[in-house]
């Protein structure tokens, strides 16, 4: 038999509110006394890093990568960034799942099996990411099906920030 189910229930929405109201309140003071104005400002200080790495930066041990994720796409769409916003995201995702660089299409020699799934996964993971944001959903798919299919790159490539030529313009194909 199995044991009863007692652990506490998720939050209600405006529980949930609460506490990303909280942590945006502990990220914006943290962000004010190391001299930033916004999570986009300190995002842009490293470009190809994880979010991972950024949150353990900030030195705030409860705050994590899912929560930097949130102040910079909320930032976005308060500003009317939200391709910047959704670039950014893309450049950290590739760098970190694809450190080599974009694979080479799948019928090349030396593509190996997993680039497909490869591209698919970073497409997902984007997705779920930025199609989360009020009105970005099928903008995010479009764009994430552009990657999904594995030739939206050039084999090897590997964006250095969001005004990566080759990726601004994929976003200007897919995005608006």
């Amino acid at each position: 038999m199995c044991a009863p189910f007692d652990h506490p229930s998720p939050p209600s929405l405006a529980q949930a509110a609460v506490i990303e109201t909280l942590f945006a309140e502990r990220i914006t003071a943290r962000l004010e006394a190391l001299d930033y104005r916004s999570v986009s400002e300190f995002l842009a200080m490293r470009p190809t890093t994880s979010l991972d790495a950024m949150a353990a930066t900030l030195g705030l041990d409860e705050v994590t990568s899912f929560h930097l994720e949130r102040q910079l796409l909320a930032e976005a769409l308060r500003d009317g960034r939200g391709d910047v916003a959704a670039r950014d995201l893309l450049v950290r995702l590739l760098h970190e799942s694809l450190p080599g660089g974009w694979p080479a299409a799948s019928g090349d020699v030396g593509a190996g099996p997993g680039a497909p799934w490869q591209c698919q996964f970073v497409a997902a993971r984007w997705v779920l990411a930025v199609g989360a944001a009020p009105g970005w959903r099928d903008r995010a798919a479009r764009v994430a099906l552009g990657i999904e299919r594995g030739t939206a790159f050039p084999a090897g490539w590997l964006p250095r920030g969001v005004d990566d030529p080759v990726l601004v313009e994929h976003f200007a194909r897919h995005w608006g």
